[in-house]
């Protein structure tokens, strides 16, 4: 009973397996493709966006105007004073304000 089925045992083995080997290699090659695609598209809205921050910093050095004036008021120093606490205090003597 069993050597007359061999031929045909031996087949099916072979397009089972066959067929489970090709469906992983198509899958590892779909696969493939689409990080070498997406790994494509990254590059290149990568290079979009560092031509589109290139030309903003350079529109913003051309444009920009000195950000820390020299204060002529005689009170704008004290709220900067006021926020930062004493060089001369520690942690525990501002604990002990709260």
């Amino acid at each position: 009973m069993g050597s007359e089925h061999a031929p045909l045992i031996l087949i099916e083995l072979v397009l089972v397996f066959g067929s489970v080997l090709a469906f992983a290699w198509w899958q590892l090659r779909s696969l493939e493709r689409d990080r070498k695609e997406t790994l494509r598209q990254r590059e290149l809205e990568g290079a979009k966006d560092g031509e589109a921050e290139a030309s903003e910093r350079q529109t913003a050095m051309t444009t920009a105007l000195p950000t820390a004036l020299p204060s002529t008021s005689p009170g704008a120093d004290t709220e900067a004073q006021i926020a930062a606490p004493a060089p001369h205090t520690t942690a525990t003597d501002r604990e002990g304000e709260r």
